[in-house]
């Protein structure tokens, strides 16, 4: 297996972990969330100790507790969005820990799309708002 194909995996793994497509990442991150997380009365880390969510390098157990109350969370979706396009957020959005974080980054670089504070233009095919599976051959737009 190549490297590119073993990143593919890792990605398509990790988009299976928080239920949603190549696509659908693309879109939340380039048009930004429907609704800023904090907003949502219903969201599941509402009340939680924030240190919950920054868990201790390597202790699976926190990273596991901190994780759980992502799962079912109804602005899950706008929270990994938020803390994708904002590169100065830490510890677990989303339900993901910031190297999976990173990993979703890496790919949406690689397939051109450019986004968040540390980039202030998007890609020409987004502005132009073509289909954004068009431009890629990757198998994670479904």
């Amino acid at each position: 297996m190549t490297t590119s194909e073993l990143f593919e995996r890792e990605v398509k793994l990790i988009l299976k972990d928080v239920g949603i497509s190549g696509t659908q990442l693309i879109n939340g991150v380039v048009n930004g969330p429907e609704e800023h997380w904090q907003d949502c009365p219903d969201r599941h880390c509402r009340g939680v100790s924030p240190e919950i969510f920054i868990p201790e390098h390597g202790n699976t157990k926190t990273l596991t507790e901190a994780r759980k109350y992502c799962v079912g969370c109804p602005v899950r979706s706008s929270c990994l969005y938020q803390s994708l396009i904002d590169h100065d957020i830490v510890g677990v959005f989303g339900g993901l820990p910031e190297r999976r974080r990173r990993v979703l980054r890496k790919w949406l670089r690689a397939n051109g799309v450019r986004y968040g504070r540390r980039s202030s233009s998007l890609s020409p095919w987004i502005d132009q708002g073509e289909d954004v599976t068009a431009k890629h051959n990757s198998p994670l737009f479904v």
